[in-house]
């Protein structure tokens, strides 16, 4: 049977921003107790002994027993869950908390973290697992929530899934997800396409020294055109000069 955490809080009357600035200056922080069958509750904590109360395994999932006082007195006691909070975005401390009344006779529904063990077969076969939900939801009697459930990926191949149907609950539990709802699932690895690049020649290849060569028969052949002179300069220049009339 779970332990019932105890925890002190103070009934408040006013509510707003500015009494909520002025609790929290004076190290408390605002709360309500809400409930079947019961009004909404204002109430003031300290942040420091509720962040102790849920510090254990079960987490928000810890079975509280609200002593609430009025003016210091004792006022009643309510066995509650923490339903909702709220945190400073830079120290990371509490700064609301939410708080349900239960009947510990009676089925809650809470959510439960999953614990992953085992090592899936298709992971050995080069596989990738993938955990897709973290936690299921489930309903049970206060004192029989569990701080997690188990989950072993073993037999998990690949192409494989583990559905929350399949999921083993403890005694007395039954889920309130959908049964068709995927938990885990084992795939292929994706094999990355390379593109294939165009074969360029490269220096000292025979494709470039060819290239290279054609290239430099080009140039020389180019060198040897330009340095020949024009078809009627060459006959000018094989033509005899005529020389003068010898004088008598």
């Amino acid at each position: 049977m779970a332990t019932l955490i105890p925890l002190v809080a103070e009934k408040r009357g006013a509510t707003g921003k500015g009494v909520n600035r002025r609790l929290r200056n004076k190290g408390a922080i605002p709360a309500v107790l809400y409930g079947k069958g019961i009004d909404p509750l204002p109430l003031a904590v300290d942040p420091t002994a509720l962040e102790t109360a849920v510090d254990g395994p079960l987490g928000m999932n810890t079975l509280l027993e609200l002593a609430i006082q009025e003016g210091g007195q004792a006022f009643e006691k309510r066995t509650a869950l923490l339903k909702d909070y709220q945190i400073h975005p830079i120290k990371r401390s509490y700064v609301h908390a939410d708080f349900v009344a239960i009947d510990i006779t009676k089925p809650v529904k809470v959510r439960v973290p999953i614990e992953v063990t085992g090592r899936a077969q298709g992971v050995v076969d080069g596989g990738i697992l993938q955990i897709i939900r973290r936690d299921l939801g489930i309903a049970c009697l206060p004192t029989d929530i569990p701080a997690s459930i188990m989950i072993d990926v073993t037999p998990l191949k690949i192409g494989a899934s583990i559905h929350v149907g399949e999921v083993p609950l403890p005694s007395g539990a039954r889920s309130t997800d959908e049964a068709g709802y995927t938990v885990a699932t084992c795939v292929a690895p994706q094999v990355e396409k390379v593109a294939v690049a165009e074969a360029v020649p490269v220096e000292g290849e025979p494709g470039a020294v060819a290239a290279e060569g054609a290239e430099g028969e080009k140039a020389e052949g180019a060198a040897g055109a330009e340095g020949e002179k024009p078809a009627a300069d060459k006959a000018a220049a094989d033509k005899p000069e005529k020389k003068g009339k010898d004088k008598k």
